[in-house]
């Protein structure tokens, strides 16, 4: 699919993360940690100049419990892969983290400037709304394939109308994969097989049947050889065995049903 519209420099960036699990730049916190969110992220910045948001930063729940970073990185590089407008990811090692902070973080870059969140865009709701409708049909596919039901917070879509380019850009991006994957998959019941999907977001979007089909198709059609390359390559301090076994085995059973869980929330789906 050909959903992502992230600028030039950012896809370079993106083809560049891909290929890449652990970052060896150094990074430097800019700013102040954001302590009213649950993750508490911060901005970051590397020796090269690029500039990320890192999280999680507390060590609360702790890595073995909840892979927040290693999450964000493998739904990253699965909807990179896709062609969807997920940012670029990296793992990040924090040597620096004091006791109270993580260690096993992960970096996602920033997407686009002057980015707003959903909840200050809704505003124009009627406007961007049909604009929105191919790409959040897409992304309601991949949001039930890896068990993203963390979507319905306006801060985890950002928008920016970018005219400074000919014809101008609407610059979309879905964020935030914390609570994806392990997070219900990861205690031993096997619960991937709860087919439940997750609707399409923003509320009040179109549908368009067209790109729910062809997301459908294209991970339906994702080869399994790249979904164990992806979740097998996160280091151990990053993912457990355990966890890393509950995604593999929860992608590849939901890859098999994604058809069908979607079909039961939206019945024109062929």
């Amino acid at each position: 699919m050909h959903l992502r519209t992230f600028p030039p420099q950012v896809e370079q960036l993106a083809r560049q993360w891909r290929d890449e699990v652990l970052t060896s730049s150094a990074w430097t916190q800019v700013g102040e940690v954001f302590e009213h969110f649950e993750s508490e992220p911060f901005f970051v910045r590397s020796s090269e100049g690029a500039t990320g948001l890192a999280k999680p930063g507390t060590v609360d729940p702790p890595v073995h419990q909840l892979p927040r970073a290693a999450h964000e990185k493998i739904a990253a590089d699965l909807a990179f892969d896709l062609g969807l407008p997920v940012p670029p990811v990296l793992l990040w090692l924090r040597s620096s983290a004091g006791p109270r902070q993580q260690r096993y973080a992960s970096i996602s870059a920033l997407a686009f400037p002057r980015a707003n969140p959903w909840a200050v865009a809704a505003g124009l709701s009627s406007r961007l709304l049909p604009q929105l409708a191919a790409v959040a049909s897409a992304m309601a596919v991949f949001d039930s394939w890896v068990a993203n039901a963390d979507r319905q917070n306006d801060g985890n879509l950002l928008l920016s109308e970018d005219d400074s380019v000919s014809p101008p850009v609407l610059r979309v991006a879905y964020l935030d994969f914390a609570n994806s994957l392990a997070y219900r998959w990861g205690r031993g019941e096997r619960w991937w097989r709860l087919e439940e999907g997750v609707a399409c977001y923003p509320d009040g979007v179109p549908l368009d049947v067209r790109s729910m089909g062809q997301a459908i198709g294209e991970i339906e059609r994702f080869p399994p050889e790249t979904l164990r390359e992806i979740v097998n390559r996160v280091p151990g301090n990053f993912l457990s065995e355990q966890h890393r076994n509950a995604i593999r085995e929860g992608l590849s059973y939901r890859q098999s049903r994604i058809r069908s869980i979607m079909a039961s929330m939206y019945p024109g789906i062929p």
